[in-house]
């Protein structure tokens, strides 16, 4: 996670362990409500553009969710999805 946040400000989000994430990856931490459309607007809309947001899944995301159209990234078996500004 430090790596793909190349130094910027960043957020990451998890249903499952976002405090040791968050710690381990220097991002500040959010829990994640859900990988719907819905949960995952209102997520975006809550960090400011100029940070990096994370969504990691230790499983792939569901079928139906945005995420599932969002090229992942495997860091050591979790999934890394990089939410897009605006």
């Amino acid at each position: 996670m430090r790596r793909l946040a190349t130094g910027r400000p960043c957020v990451v989000a998890s249903a499952a362990g976002f405090p040791q994430v968050a710690y381990a990856s220097r991002c500040e931490g959010r829990g994640l409500a859900g990988a719907d459309a819905a949960s995952l607007a209102a997520l975006r809309r809550s960090v400011p553009p100029s940070e990096r947001l994370f969504v990691v899944l230790p499983t792939p995301p569901p079928a139906g969710s945005p995420l599932a159209s969002v090229p992942a990234a495997s860091v050591e078996g979790w999934f890394v999805f990089e939410l897009p500004a605006g």
